[in-house]
């Protein structure tokens, strides 16, 4: 992932390279100054010795983060309770010009 489209419901991949998560209780933290959010990926899978979180966003979520960018970062926590976390990536929010949720009906 490397950008966020605001006001847009963005189904997401991120890659912790090198560890398996399947086992473990993860979350994915959004921070743009006071505004966080903190989310449980809908699937996590291995790829190889890497795995991959898919992140489901609403379009309220993404409208929340201002035009800029935005702190990503990963935690999880094992069966054992050992407790880990990603370095923090940053990730750019972009603007859009239809700035209200919409719907297939609407």
């Amino acid at each position: 992932m490397d950008q966020i489209i605001r006001w847009t419901s963005p189904l997401t991949e991120l890659r912790v390279v090198g560890v398996d998560l399947t086992t473990c209780r993860v979350w994915v933290s959004y921070q743009q100054g006071p505004r966080e959010l903190d989310v449980e990926p809908v699937a996590v899978a291995l790829d190889g010795e890497d795995t991959v979180l898919t992140v489901d966003l609403t379009q309220e979520q993404t409208a929340a983060f201002r035009e800029g960018t935005v702190k990503v970062q990963v935690n999880w926590v094992t069966q054992e309770g050992r407790r880990d976390a990603t370095v923090i990536k940053s990730v750019s929010v972009l603007p859009n010009l239809l700035e209200e949720v919409k719907g297939y009906g609407d």
